[in-house]
């Protein structure tokens, strides 16, 4: 008897993180930019750092902003649309 199973199949906020000087076409950064502590479990892989709402992801975003100027000050963080899907394969 073959199981099925439920695809994870949904629509987040992700951060994108551009620099003129050294990213310019963007990227996703990962939960590392948010806490920069060990992962939870062995083996545990690096993720995406992802919001429910768009709001929360906004904010965080403005909140980075200020506090990488000293860092780098082209440094742009935004809020854009992703889908996260899991597939058994």
């Amino acid at each position: 008897m073959k199981t099925k199973y439920r695809e994870w199949d949904r629509l987040l906020w992700a951060v994108e993180m551009s620099s003129k000087s050294c990213r310019p076409e963007g990227m996703l950064i990962g939960v590392s930019w948010d806490n920069l502590s060990p992962p939870s479990y062995g083996g545990e892989p690096s993720r995406a750092l992802l919001f429910a709402v768009r709001k929360h992801a906004k904010t965080w975003c403005d909140e980075r902003m200020k506090a990488c100027k000293t860092y780098g000050p082209d440094w742009k963080f935004k809020p854009v649309r992703v889908r996260e899907t899991l597939t058994r394969v």
